[in-house]
């Protein structure tokens, strides 16, 4: 083999190990952020009886656009108190349709509750004073 032979050879085992080392591009899922949902209304029921389901209907706006979904909520007990964040997303994509995203509404159902005076606390975005409800259980 003469030099000439060896240098093309080289170049393209050398080509084929950069393409084959790049791969195929993939589609990259747009990146998804949560955020706590500034939650503006509650509604649920001023009594219950022992035993019965506490349902608490949650009401806000989730974002401007399409972009944005309600996602879940997250609770945590403490003695005669219930603490929630409602958690929402934002998808970071360029096709967002405009239109606001509202909690239509978010419910939820708690049960198991001990009789006595409860409060219902909605911890709110950062700056923001939370949100108390009263309620008893009988």
């Amino acid at each position: 083999m003469n030099k000439t032979s060896i240098l093309i050879i080289s170049a393209l085992i050398l080509g084929s190990i950069i393409y084959l080392s790049s791969g195929c591009k993939k589609d990259e899922a747009p990146a998804v952020t949560e955020f706590t949902i500034l939650v503006d209304s509650v509604q649920h029921a001023d009594t219950i009886t022992e035993g019965e389901a506490f349902k608490v209907d949650f009401y806000g706006k989730v974002g401007d656009n399409d972009c944005y979904d309600f996602s879940k909520v997250e609770h945590a007990f403490d003695v005669k108190l219930i603490e929630v964040r409602l958690i929402g997303t934002h998808t970071a994509r360029t096709d967002c349709v405009d239109g606001i995203q509202y909690m239509n509404p978010a419910s939820v159902n708690f049960s198991n509750l001990p009789p006595g005076d409860w409060m219902l606390r909605v911890n709110q975005p950062e700056g923001q004073a939370p949100l108390e409800s009263s309620f008893v259980v009988k």
